[in-house]
C-alpha cells in the first residue's frame, strides 16, 4: 500500500511537471490516508499551488489559510507562509506577500533551501522589497523544486 507521504511526493512531482489535475487527485487520496496535522497542512499547500497554476487564486488563498490553521510545526508553518506569499504575489497583494515571505524565511532559518524555492517558484514583480527578503536571507539553491509544500 502506498503511504500518504508517498502520494504527497508524487503530487508535488505532478504539480512541478504541470499535471495539476493529477496532483489534486493524488492529494485527495493522500488526505484519506493520514491524520497527521502537518502532512494534512502540506497537502493543502500542494493543492493550493496546483490551484494557483490553474488560475483559481481565491481557492488557492483559502487552501493556504486552512493549511496554516492546521499546521503543527514551525518548519511547516514556514513552508506554508511561503506558499501563501506566492499566492498573494500572484493576486497583486505585494505588501501582504512581503510579510509572509519574511515570516517564512524566519521560520526556515535552518533550512536555507526553502526561501530559494519560493524565489524559484514565483517570478517576483519588480519589487526590490520582495527580492531583498528572499535574496538577502535565503542563501539557498534557487533551482530547487517549484512546489514547496
Amino acid at each position: 500500500m502506498v503511504s500518504a507521504q508517498e502520494l504527497h511526493d508524487e503530487a508535488k512531482r505532478a504539480t512541478n511537471a504541470g499535471r495539476h489535475e493529477r496532483a489534486l487527485v493524488l492529494v485527495a487520496r493522500a488526505r484519506a490516508l493520514t491524520a497527521d496535522p502537518d502532512l494534512l497542512a502540506l497537502l493543502d499547500g500542494t493543492a493550493a499551488y496546483a490551484e494557483v497554476e490553474r488560475g483559481h487564486l481565491s481557492l488557492a488563498h483559502d487552501l493556504c489559510d486552512a493549511a496554516l490553521a492546521r499546521a503543527a510545526s514551525e518548519p511547516v508553518l514556514g513552508i506554508l507562509l511561503g506558499q501563501r506569499a506566492v499566492v498573494l504575489t500572484r493576486r497583486g497583494h505585494l505588501d501582504e506577500a512581503l510579510a509572509d515571505f519574511g515570516a517564512a524565511v524566519e521560520r526556515l532559518a535552518g533550512r536555507p533551501e526553502y526561501p530559494g524555492r519560493f524565489l524559484a517558484a514565483e517570478p517576483v514583480p519588480d519589487d526590490r522589497r520582495l527580492r531583498g527578503v528572499l535574496l538577502g536571507r535565503a542563501g539557498g539553491d534557487r533551482r530547487s523544486d517549484r512546489a514547496n509544500a
